[in-house]
């Protein structure tokens, strides 16, 4: 008995002493650096701007405060690279990053934690120098299904554009696999018909072109329908634009496309770019392409502006210094400052997708999708400017398409004392006043009687 009970005692200790050991708590060393691994270059993104990326298998330690990809044309990136910040925490890393056709970029994927510095693998890519460039210009909401987006081939590659047209999913980086049109061929500015799409949802759009080489893609586009509650009106040319009111005033939504006066005269079109001291008087298409004018609305010159045949439709006219006044009054008292308060109402009236990016906040180009809050959608329609100088050419040049707008008014004051307009920048937060040339080629925004 005594044996069975020694027996037993050893067994239960023998026992013990492994569930002890079993059930010891593993722990990560407390100064261990992330586990980071490099993904391939997107193959099918093309040129000039490709998705590089990773994955953070382990935090390490401690949490990644940052995660991204270090770029550059020697082996072995660090972050004194160029360097493209992806977020934080665990999972995967993915960036949109500008290249240059031709050129092998080196490529490693980092995590950083209070410890230090994790670089993955390090890939190589490659840009083919014969893809097309294609730029992204903007999408508008039609109605409440439908879009309508501008974009721009620049450069085929060496070989002929195929197809160009735009791309679009709920998710990032949409490809010519998920939604798309197809609008044409060759290089130069299209525009694409987009229908099908949701309310409340956001897309992802992207415009593309392809050549026998493959397919690039221009810069993301975020984007949501936007609902127009105001009726619509329609010019002499049959063009409708959706209105907005905004406080006591109803104002177009869209910029002004008639080639006619109200009566019927055709307001003559400027189709060369004539040095001074030769007149302009008439209307012109930007870069003398009606495909801009579909979006973006024709550019006029303040003679047109101001003739008497009236180039508004009927029942409207040509806002005056003291109309564009109320209504960056009524924006600045009524909450549509940024933030809610002020006269940096540039967020609230321009569009919500077109303008070149800005890191500034409460600036139009930083969080396009937060802007337009008063429904006036301002569009970056750019200029046609006098130019002159010793080492230019004088003339009248089309300018700033995506990173300006501007509108005449009546009463504004020009350099020499007639007329002006209101503009808004990218990196802009306020609708300013500009003195100009009566010659100068701007948007019309119409307003009701």
């Amino acid at each position: 008995m005594k044996i069975n009970r020694a027996v037993y005692r050893l067994f239960f200790a023998a026992f013990l002493l492994l569930f002890l050991l079993n059930c010891r708590k593993q722990t990560i060393p407390f100064d261990a650096p992330p586990v980071v691994t490099t993904h391939a270059v997107t193959a099918d993104i093309g040129a000039w701007s490709v998705i590089m990326g990773g994955e953070v298998i382990s935090e390490g330690g401690t949490e990644v405060t940052e995660k991204g990809v270090c770029v550059s044309t020697h082996q072995n990136p660090t972050l004194t690279d160029d360097r493209y910040p992806g977020g934080f925490g665990t999972g995967v890393i993915a960036v949109q990053v500008v290249v240059s056709p031709g050129t092998t970029y080196y490529v490693r994927a980092y995590a950083t934690n209070a410890f230090g510095t994790a670089y993955g693998n390090q890939v190589t890519a490659t840009i083919p120098a014969n893809f097309p460039t294609v730029n992204t210009a903007i999408v508008l909401t039609t109605n409440s299904t439908s879009a309508i987006g501008g974009g721009r081939v620049d450069y085929d590659g060496g070989g002929a554009v195929i197809v160009r047209g735009y791309c679009w999913s709920t998710a990032h980086n949409p490809t010519v696999k998920d939604h798309k049109t197809a609008d044409g061929s060759g290089i130069g500015f299209f525009v694409s018909t987009i229908s099908g799409l949701s309310p409340n949802t956001i897309y992802f759009f992207r415009a593309y072109a392809t050549n026998s080489s493959g397919t690039s893609y221009g810069r993301e586009i975020a984007f949501i329908l936007e609902i127009f509650k105001g009726p619509t009106i329609t010019d002499i040319d049959g063009n409708v634009y959706h209105t907005v009111t905004i406080g006591s005033q109803t104002w177009m939504a869209e910029n002004l496309k008639t080639t006619k006066f109200r009566n019927g005269d055709p307001v003559p079109n400027i189709t060369e770019d004539l040095g001074m001291p030769k007149k302009l008087y008439g209307y012109s298409d930007y870069e003398h392409d009606p495909n801009y004018s579909t979006i973006y609305g024709r550019l006029y010159d303040w003679y047109v502006v101001m003739d008497t045949r009236n180039i508004a439709p009927e029942g409207w006219h040509v806002p005056s210094e003291s109309e564009w006044t109320t209504l960056t009054d009524y924006l600045s008292n009524n909450g549509y400052g940024y933030e809610g308060s002020g006269a940096d109402i540039a967020k609230s009236m321009a569009s919500k997708s077109g303008w070149e990016p800005s890191e500034f906040m409460g600036t139009v180009g930083n969080d396009q999708l937060s802007n337009n809050s008063s429904g006036f959608t301002a569009l970056p329609g750019g200029g046609r400017f006098l130019m002159t100088g010793p080492h230019t050419t004088a003339g009248f040049y089309f300018l700033r398409i995506g990173i300006e707008g501007h509108w005449w008014g009546t009463t504004i004051p020009t350099m020499y004392g007639q007329g002006g307009s209101r503009g808004i920048g990218y990196e802009g937060n306020a609708l300013t006043g500009f003195t100009t040339i009566e010659e100068d080629g701007y948007s019309v925004r119409c307003v009701k009687d």
